[in-house]
């Protein structure tokens, strides 16, 4: 009687594991779509959260699957994008004052913190 509890047990898993395998699949497009909105959203002052609430996603379920699907979280993509552009303004002769409400940030201290951070972090060699 226990082994066939075990073996019903074990098709339930694996219903459950096909269920939220499709799951994830249905939500790639909410999932691409996030990204395409962070790209063209970075300058605002987004959360994952809102990012969430955008796409219609819980944002646990959308940090794990953003992070499953290209290797870095939300979080972490909203971070490089406004790094890269805060560098490509400083390039261009902007002061921080004029870089921060630019990239996102209602606080110049608050970018020169994160600004500060990215920087510091270790580079991929190559």
């Amino acid at each position: 009687m226990r082994a066939a509890e075990g073996a019903d047990d074990t098709a339930a898993d694996a219903g459950h594991d096909d269920a939220i395998a499709g799951s994830a699949e249905s939500s790639r497009p909410r999932i691409v779509d996030a990204r395409r909105w962070i790209d063209l959203q970075y300058t605002r002052p987004l959360t994952v959260t809102r990012i969430a609430r955008h796409v219609g996603l819980p944002p646990i379920r959308l940090e794990r699957e953003f992070s499953a699907l290209y290797g870095e979280s939300p979080r972490d993509l909203l971070m490089r994008c406004r790094m890269q552009e805060a560098e490509r303004l400083i390039g261009t002769g902007c002061t921080i004052a004029e870089i921060a409400p630019r990239v996102g940030y209602h606080t110049e201290r608050l970018f020169l913190s994160d600004f500060r951070r990215w920087n510091a972090r270790p580079r991929n060699a190559g």
